[in-house]
């Protein structure tokens, strides 16, 4: 083991060993700041697209959810022809005696367009801010 000695002023000098391992030390902190730094808005944009996902699940249960593309599947088949099976929506327009196919229809539509756009702007700015560069 080596030994410090201490100077004149009574400071003790580092061994080269010392001064080294300090010195990679303090060039690890820098890099790791500056990969922290590289990653905040990676991180903020993720943390943006769970927060527009957890806004929708809080908004509608999963079993609604789940039957979102039968729904838009049944409007678009709707629109395309008034005489389309529609069970799912049908089902549903049972409990609401005061609303129309259309309007029901109409509604779908728009909910899914505007969920639609909430997620896609939510996951392609996620995606693009995790893009490793140069991709």
């Amino acid at each position: 083991m080596k030994h410090h000695h201490a100077t004149s002023a009574g400071e003790v000098p580092f061994t080269p060993e010392e001064e080294a391992e300090f010195a990679a030390m303090a060039a690890q902190a820098v890099i790791d700041k500056a990969a922290k730094d590289a990653l905040a808005p990676k991180i903020a944009a993720i943390e943006s697209y769970n927060n527009a996902l957890a806004q929708l699940e809080d908004e509608y249960p999963q079993k609604e959810r789940d039957t979102w593309p039968q729904q838009v599947t049944e409007a678009r088949a709707y629109l395309a022809d008034a005489e389309a099976l529609t069970p799912l929506i049908d089902a549903m327009l049972t409990t609401k005696p005061n609303t129309t196919k259309a309007v029901l229809v109409d509604k779908i539509i728009t909910n899914y367009t505007a969920h639609s756009e909430l997620v896609g702007a939510a996951l392609g700015a996620m995606q693009e801010a995790v893009r490793p560069i140069g991709s």
